[in-house]
């Protein structure tokens, strides 16, 4: 899971802070601000910079998700914002 140095200092050049989550819904749902997921893939898990961040962000009310591949996260999004059943291609609000 490392990334490539010259897109590493490219990433650091545009602001992104390390270990902070892959993708970021600005929406706010019920008591959450927004939705905040890191992707992973199957067996790897959060660094220590990784929990730091999803433990300050779920302190400011943003839901926090650690996903396994872009289906699983698709239908995080989907629950979040309760606009659709993923698996049966349906309005369920």
């Amino acid at each position: 899971g490392h990334r490539n140095p010259v897109v590493a200092a490219r990433m650091q050049a545009e602001g992104v802070k390390r270990g902070y989550p892959d993708v970021g819904l600005d929406m706010a749902r019920g008591m959450c601000h927004g939705l905040r997921i890191e992707l992973k893939e199957p067996g790897r898990y959060p660094s220590p910079d990784q929990r730091r961040w999803h433990a300050w962000l779920l302190q400011q009310d943003y839901r926090v998700l650690v996903c396994y591949g872009w289906e699983e996260a698709r239908d995080a999004i989907c629950r979040y914002l309760c606009i659709l059943d993923p698996l049966r291609g349906m309005m369920t609000a």
